[in-house]
């Protein structure tokens, strides 16, 4: 004779999710005095995951990129930008800001 008692199962799901971390500058902006047709650089390194997109503005306006006058170069992490202002101008100067977000 077998008595059996049964059986009872339960399961769940995994789901594994890449580790985030907020953006933050571990190189901020700093002043800068460059003589009027020479170049300025603006770097800024920073830390996040996923790793963040960065957005420059000049004097509270959206900055363009136009790979002439002013170029954005990038490190290979990522996680370094260096903003170049080539032959500049009276008009180049004023405030400049960079804000990092994750997407």
């Amino acid at each position: 004779i077998t008595i059996s008692e049964g059986s009872d199962t339960t399961s769940s799901k995994l789901t594994v999710s890449e580790s985030t971390s907020s953006p933050e500058f571990t190189q901020k902006l700093k002043d800068i005095d460059v003589k009027e047709g020479g170049t300025a650089e603006f770097t800024v390194k920073f830390t996040g995951k996923p790793c963040p997109t960065a957005k420059w503005a000049f004097d509270n306006a959206e900055l363009t990129i136009d790979n002439t006058h002013t170029e954005l170069k990038v490190e290979e992490d990522g996680a370094s930008l260096t903003l170049i202002i080539h032959d500049v101008t009276k008009d180049d100067s004023g405030k400049y800001a960079c804000t990092i977000s994750n997407p």
